[in-house]
């Protein structure tokens, strides 16, 4: 080995050694939260480095070009000294050998492709083919009917069924390969479950009892068949056993015989653990088949699984409609259990699809759910609390299947909670917040799901018809206040750290108004007691404002320290959301500042709403000057209106304010101040001459004049004055 050798081999060591160390920062990094600042940092090193692997790159295509002889030996070296294991090496700090970090890079391996076109073409078509010749045979029997008797018609159905049966085995064990010759065995099986139907239905030849015994027996029968063809088989058995049952059903609830019900019930668990027994052979050694074999057995779990919700269904309302007795709950109480074990065995089947599995489960529980509410054995509202165990348990139940598309599961439970929550008042009056919103929450802040985090804001959204349905007394007001504060203080935690921008905006919005409403009937509540109220009618028809006054001071200083702080980031969407609620807030305290009820708190509460993010704003924007400008004009005019002061004096003093933001652009050297402040002296101007003065009054007008010319004058003043300096300064 040549020194060039020996050099790339040793580049080669340290790559790899610089491998494992990359790894171990991406392990690092992964188990930790940066900071903002913190990832800005490392999104810039990322490009830094990104540029470098770029340049290394073109080097190592011109080593390339250049050795290529060497590099092919060395990469063969290489290779057989670092190939890829089929797990990942130990790796130990002391040991300074080379690690192999292509072994941690596990490439997914792709599922197995399912040939569906084979299975609809040689499958399917089978059975479409038994259904055909099903028609066919009963239109021809309709034609012989006149001129048999009964019991050559039930001779004639058993000939033709296991002749069928006959001709079927004999040409598959001449030709197993022809598919036609099993879906000929198939016909034949569901022409004898047809006519053992009859046999009791029609011809009254044995009673319901020995039927079910009899479709027992088939059943067995099909099962052995499925080594043939597993999945046709599988299908015409299962579709036996729900006709069956839901013949049997209908049979029960017309007779009212419960007893009769048990034993469907039984029958029914019997057939279909038959159906679930495993064939762990092969079976057909054909090459199709085993080709298939894959996807045969998932068809097969599927259908195993269909066809038991389906009979659940069935009995479901079957049992809905039978009258109340003991043998009723006993059967509700078998099919529960039966449930739970189909819970069970489909969390264990290892199924590449989650689709079917998720919606089998939603229907599952929801006719656990409606069995439980069938028995009677409890009042109507205490179901809707099993309601909302069962969906939790449920909810539980999906994420460790982790299957695919869990959502559909989980929004189904979301709502069965809801609805759990909503309709039993004693969850409703006083557990509503700690089994819905703040669990939730806190769960998707631990787990780091946002859908869970989402959800709680729903629930938190639907807080408002809990309020609307349920608060009465103010016992009641004053605990779902309490409610309120949790979950205030549950979404600040969950906002801390969270960065989710549409989860902030419109958690905020959503307890902005919760607390408006919660905060004036508690106040409303309380300001009613007799120990608030003295008796005198005004005092009473105040509590109203009053009411709505602490409303505003509560939401209000929420708002103000929130934003002060600027706990929920600094977010273009968030800035907005604030700039609108401290709008709309603004916007409140003109309207409260005409109540005339504790004026000077209003007064200084509003006045803090206006100077909210002024500063925030001149800072960004030029152009915000006329904006903060405005909005105190708004103040003052209102606060001015609110004390019924004469118009004339309101314009003077908006001639004033004019003047004062002509100096403040002039000092702070803000251009927007002083447009804003000849535009509000020139219209208070007008105003004054036009509109406010009244010329009745020789005293007054020459007053109001001479006040205005004044400060007009000190306007020319403060511009002449200003031109002067900067001519100076040049």
């Amino acid at each position: 080995m040549n020194q060039r050798e020996i050099d790339l081999l040793n580049f080669e060591n340290q790559l790899l050694n610089t491998r494992k160390k990359l790894n171990d920062l991406i392990y690092q990094c992964a188990n930790e939260q940066p900071g903002y600042e913190e990832k800005a940092l490392y999104q810039e090193k990322i490009q830094h480095l990104e540029t470098e692997l770029t340049y290394l790159n073109r080097q190592f295509q011109l080593l390339k070009q250049v050795e290529q002889p060497v590099y092919a030996k060395v990469e063969n070296n290489a290779s057989q000294t670092y190939g890829q294991p089929a797990t990942a090496p130990a790796w130990n700090p002391a040991d300074r050998r080379p690690v192999n970090v292509q072994a941690w890079i596990q490439t997914p391996k792709r599922a197995a492709h399912k040939d569906y076109e084979k299975i609809f073409g040689k499958n399917f078509m089978g059975i479409f083919a038994s259904v055909l010749i099903f028609i066919s045979l009963i239109i021809f029997a309709t034609l012989l009917l006149p001129y048999l008797t009964d019991t050559m018609k039930l001779i004639g159905l058993y000939i033709i069924s296991f002749g069928l049966i006959a001709a079927g085995f004999v040409l598959v064990n001449r030709n197993s390969s022809n598919k036609f010759y099993v879906a000929l065995i198939g016909c034949g099986v569901g022409s004898l479950y047809i006519t053992l139907l009859l046999s009791n239905l029609y011809f009254k030849v044995f009673g319901d009892i020995l039927l079910y015994t009899f479709i027992l027996v088939w059943a067995v029968f099909v099962k052995y068949l499925t080594r043939l063809k597993s999945l046709i088989f599988h299908i015409i058995g299962q579709l036996g056993i729900l006709i069956a049952s839901i013949l049997g059903v209908l049979l029960c609830v017309h007779d009212s015989d419960a007893q009769k019900f048990l034993v469907l019930t039984v029958f029914y668990f019997i057939a279909s653990i038959v159906f679930a027994v495993r064939d762990k052979r092969s079976g057909n050694a054909d090459s199709d088949e085993a080709e298939t074999d894959d996807s045969i057995t998932y068809e097969q779990n599927l259908c195993l699984h269909l066809f038991k919700s389906l009979n659940l269904i069935a009995f479901l309302f079957g049992l809905i409609f039978m009258d109340s007795s003991t043998l009723k709950t006993v059967n509700i109480l078998l099919i529960m259990a039966y449930i739970l074990f189909e819970f069970y065995f489909s969390f264990k089947e290892k199924c590449t699809h989650g689709l079917a599995f998720q919606l089998l489960t939603v229907v599952n529980s929801i006719v656990f759910i409606l069995l439980f509410h069938a028995m009677d054995i409890i009042a109507e509202e205490r179901s809707f609390a099993f309601m909302y165990l069962v969906a939790v348990a449920v909810l539980f139940y999906v994420n460790l299947k982790n299957a695919e598309y869990k959502i559909i599961s989980e929004i189904c439970c979301f709502t069965l909670i809801y609805l759990g929550c909503y309709n039993y008042p004693l969850i409703s009056k006083h557990l509503f917040a700690y089994l819905t919103v703040i669990p939730f929450m806190l769960y998707g802040k631990w787990k780091g799901k946002e859908l869970y985090l989402y959800t709680g804001l729903a629930y938190l959204a639907g807080f408002f018809f809990i309020l609307e349905k349920f608060s009465s007394s103010s016992t009641q007001i004053i605990e779902y206040l309490i409610m309120l504060i949790a979950m205030y203080a549950v979404f600040l935690y969950v906002c801390r750290t969270e960065e989710l921008i549409a989860y902030k905006i419109v958690g905020y919005v959503i307890l902005c108004l919760l607390t408006m409403i919660s905060v004036r009937d508690t106040a409303t509540a309380f300001l009613s007691l007799p120990f608030c109220a003295t008796g005198f009618s005004t005092e009473i028809a105040l509590t109203p404002i009053k009411a709505s006054l602490i409303t505003f001071f509560t939401v209000a200083a929420i708002h103000l320290i929130l934003n002060q702080l600027e706990y929920f980031g600094k977010e273009k969407p968030v800035e907005i959301m604030m700039y609108a609620v401290n709008g709309c807030l603004m916007a409140a305290g003109c309207r409260e500042l005409y109540q005339s009820v504790w004026q000077i708190p209003v007064i200084l509460v509003t006045v803090l709403l206006f100077l909210t993010n002024s500063k925030r704003l001149l800072q960004k924007y030029s152009y915000a000057g006329y904006y903060v400008m405005f909005k105190y004009t708004v103040l003052l005019f209102c606060i001015l209106n609110s004390y019924d002061v004469i118009n004339y004096l309101i314009s003077i003093c908006l001639l004033v304010f004019a003047i004062l933001s002509i100096v403040i652009g002039f000092y702070k050297d803000t251009k927007s101040f002083r447009l804003y402040g000849l535009l509000l002296s020139m219209i208070s101007i007008f105003k004054l001459i036009m509109i406010d003065i009244q010329y009745d009054s020789t005293m007054e007008n020459a007053v109001s004049f001479f006040v205005s010319g004044v400060l007009c004058f000190i306007i020319s003043f403060i511009y002449n004055r200003i031109d002067r300096s900067f001519q100076k300064t040049e």
